[in-house]
């Protein structure tokens, strides 16, 4: 027979030597004699005595034996088997002596005269499972014994529980009852890198470095390291994209270094000399990183640490465990923000040229799409570039797309600017042909009358579309009207201004659309209406600016336009119009000297020419150089009296740029009292700059 006792329970099995029995009975023995305590019927072969109990200490015996029977008649009985029933466990005491190591201490109620150990069983958390972890000897009756757990790591409540056994002479074990179970907690100080994952491909995404459980924290150093350096990158400038954390407090010395190549970002941070450690849990760093858009779907980015070293204020070593960190990258989408088609961050006159670069390609549309300023997650078309330009979110690039640019105009958003330049890689954006873009003055700016500024290109080669703004100020004496696409690109072509009056900017944009070809040579690309208010007081004068101009051909390539008109002035007729002059008169030049290439801070790529009529009649005035060279002809046509102004851009008859120098301009009129076209000449010189 075999016998095993566990927690009060002796449970009994034989083996069934007879045939024909009707049963077995069952025979204990607690040291008064043997007493029958049960029977069973024929085949059975167990039999389990719930009614042991367990002595305060040591052990108790109990003896078991089993014969067969047949009506009256017994067989001989089985072999004696022995049950130790072993005092139950006491309470534990659990001490953590470090981050990976806990002692547990119980009182040794057993002794080894009765037992022979005591099994020590653990399990993490409250839902884990119960693993044995070591086998301890009995001692001496009444003696604390004690065990360290080496096996431990990380913070995490650990629950413990003991009971003693005993082997029979079968090697079978005796169990005592467990001990009531008792829990610690472990808060080991950690460094680890906190990101949410998945990250979509193409975006800006932070890295939290975070330390937990620490304990009179002063600083810290280490080097972030990250895999797939090819496709990951920490977003530059680098020093607004790897900053200290919150937990060390404002006043710390911070250093990075960040290594692209090698995918490290090396970052110590320390609070000064005087201040205390501080404990707890929070941020000490966080780098901001970016995937491009090249990513493959699915890849994974480790982050990991190495050189870790941290101190306290006196200058002990604190060594914190360290854990990784794995982010997935996510194709499922892009992040578009309506109007922003070149998705630079920002929306304005650029956003033009996409829709023209793109139109009337189709992809798959945004789900739930909509104008507002809000990101909007977007199916990737091809190329990706194509699916910032869909802003309406339809599925179809075409002129509806230009309304959420007017409508989010001048907003901006903090998405990365990683995906703008795999846009711009898939749009070829590389510099090439130099070209000019220019401004000059077409009509009267004689107080209260409107005119024209032209914005020309010049030199140009295979012209797609072009954007910029041109800037005029003060605002008090001019004011802007209107604009309109010029000639040059064509009839056909996506058109779009915004026109500030308060701020004195008119932004504006002109494209081709996909399939047209690009223009070449010079000519006029936008002409802007302007008015002169008729409160400009005498010789106002206002600065005109063209600026930020963004130009690409129908492949997507960057056209660099260099700005030879970067501001004008203008000089504001001094006197009502209305007001007939008495006397002929030829008026210095504004300004004088002036430079169309934007020679110091300001250029004045034209003056203006003033001059006062006394009556109607036949007018000239001209251009020349001082070898008396006739170079341009600025006004030839009958003019009523009154006050005229005419601008000279600095080029000849043919739209050639002459050289600097001095240059004569001359007024010819009719004499009010001849009529001869000898009445009157008059002469002046005035200074061109290159």
């Amino acid at each position: 027979m075999a016998l095993a006792q566990n927690s009060g329970l002796a449970e009994l099995t034989w083996q069934d030597n007879s045939n024909n029995e009707d049963g077995f009975k069952i025979e204990r023995n607690v040291g008064s004699g043997w007493m029958e305590i049960a029977a069973v019927g024929a085949n059975v072969t167990s039999y389990d005595d719930g009614s042991v109990s367990a002595p305060a200490s040591e052990a108790l015996e109990y003896q078991y034996r089993v014969r067969a029977f047949k009506g009256s008649v017994n067989s001989s009985s089985s072999n004696d088997s022995q049950a130790f029933v072993l005092a139950p466990t006491g309470s534990l005491s659990l001490t953590a002596l470090s981050s990976t190591s806990i002692r547990v201490n119980w009182v040794d109620n057993v002794g080894s005269a009765a037992g022979n150990g005591f099994k020590i069983e653990r399990k993490n958390g409250t839902n884990g499972n119960w693993v044995e972890i070591a086998d301890v000897l009995t001692g001496t009756l009444g003696n604390t014994l004690s065990y360290i757990d080496t096996g431990v790591g990380g913070s995490a409540t650990y629950i413990y529980r003991v009971r003693a056994y005993r082997n029979s002479a079968t090697s079978v074990p005796h169990f005592s009852s467990y001990s009531p179970e008792q829990a610690i907690a472990i808060n080991v100080t950690e460094l680890q890198p906190n990101v949410q994952s998945p990250q979509m491909i193409g975006q800006e995404f932070w890295v939290d470095i975070a330390i937990n459980n620490a304990q009179n924290l002063f600083g810290i150093s280490f080097e972030l390291k990250y895999t797939n350096t090819a496709f990951v990158d920490v977003v530059t400038p680098t020093n607004s994209s790897v900053v200290p954390g919150a937990f060390l407090g404002n006043d710390v010395i911070f250093i990075s270094n960040v290594d692209e190549t090698a995918g490290k970002v090396n970052i110590g941070v320390s609070r000064k000399a005087g201040q205390g450690g501080i404990s707890g849990s929070g941020i000490v760093a966080r780098a901001k990183f970016t995937s491009t858009l090249a990513a493959p779907a699915g890849m994974a980015i480790v982050f990991s640490f190495s050189t870790v070293a941290a101190n306290e204020p006196s200058g002990a070593v604190i060594t914190p465990a360290l854990k990784n960190a794995t982010v997935t990258l996510n194709l499922d989408g892009i992040i578009v923000w309506p109007g922003d088609t070149n998705n630079d961050k920002i929306v304005n006159q650029a956003d033009i040229l996409p829709i023209g670069l793109h139109f009337n390609k189709t992809g798959p549309a945004r789900q739930n799409a909509s104008t507002s300023w809000t990101p909007q997650l977007a199916t990737a078309w091809t190329p990706a570039a194509a699916t910032y330009a869909d802003g309406n979110g339809d599925g179809v690039i075409n002129q509806s797309d230009v309304l959420p640019i007017g409508l989010n105009w001048g907003r901006t958003h903090s998405s990365p600017i990683s995906g703008a330049d795999k846009a711009k890689e898939d749009l070829h954006l590389n510099k090439i042909t130099a070209a000019t873009l220019s401004t000059a003055v077409v009509g009267n700016t004689n107080p209260g009358q409107d005119f024209y500024i032209e914005i020309r290109v010049d030199n140009v080669t295979n012209l797609f579309g072009l954007a910029f703004e041109l800037l005029y100020s003060p605002t008090t004496y001019l004011e802007a009207q209107s604009a309109e696409a010029g000639s040059f690109l064509g009839t056909d072509v996506i058109f779009f201004p915004n026109i500030d009056k308060t701020s004195g900017k008119i932004s504006l944009g002109v494209t081709g659309k996909a399939g047209q070809s690009g223009v070449n040579g010079s000519g006029i690309v936008a002409r802007i209406k302007m008015r002169s208010l008729s409160t400009a007081p005498i010789g106002a004068v206002t600065q005109i600016k063209l600026q930020n101009p963004a130009a690409n051909d129908p492949a997507g390539q960057a056209i660099n336009f260099s700005v030879v008109n970067q501001s004008l002035v203008t000089d504001v007729a001094s006197q009502n119009s209305s007001t007939t002059p008495a006397a002929f008169a030829l008026h210095p030049n504004v300004p004088n000297p002036f430079s169309p290439l934007g020679r110091g801070t300001f250029g004045n790529p034209s003056t203006m020419i003033h001059y006062d009529l006394p009556a109607s009649g036949e007018v000239t005035v001209e251009i020349f150089d001082m070898l008396g060279k006739h170079v341009r002809t600025l006004v030839k046509q009958r003019q009523a009296a009154g006050r005229h102004s005419v601008s000279w851009d600095g080029r000849d008859a043919i739209g050639k740029s002459v050289a600097s120098g001095v240059y004569l301009y001359q007024l010819r009129a009719d004499s009010p009292s001849t009529g001869s076209r000898q009445g009157f000449l008059q002469v002046k010189k005035m200074s061109l700059l290159r």
